[in-house]
């Protein structure tokens, strides 16, 4: 920050969390939205938020669901992230290769989550 910077805090966009402006002594203002992304609460137009730890995984660092399978969070299950899949299931691969195949949080990747990540590929939902 700036010395003899003045911050102000207020919800701008009307989303719950507070938002930031600063001012400093040369006249410049500086915004800074507070999207509320990863602080680990459920907010408004977030469909998940498990605070950002790891990007590649069900919760993507935008704080939307990446779907099953969908490894690198691109929004596509490709061949290569179905591999990984099998891999975890199988016990051969970490699930830390693709958290984004343990749909329920249960640390498994099972039957119904290769078959959702697989219909994902196939653009069936």
């Amino acid at each position: 920050m700036v010395l003899n910077s003045s911050p102000v805090f207020a919800d701008l966009d009307g989303d719950g969390d507070l938002d930031a402006f600063i001012g400093e002594r040369y006249g410049n203002t500086f915004f800074f939205q507070n999207t509320g992304c990863g602080n680990g609460g459920l907010d408004a137009g977030e469909a998940c938020d498990d605070g950002n730890l790891v990007d590649a995984d069900a919760c993507n660092n935008l704080c939307q669901t990446a779907g099953v399978g969908d490894c690198d969070g691109d929004g596509r299950v490709a061949v290569d992230e179905l591999v990984k899949g099998v891999n975890i299931a199988l016990g051969t691969a970490s699930l830390q290769t693709c958290p984004a195949f343990d749909s329920n949080g249960d640390r498994l990747v099972t039957i119904d989550e290769l078959q959702q990540a697989v219909n994902r590929a196939l653009g069936a939902s």
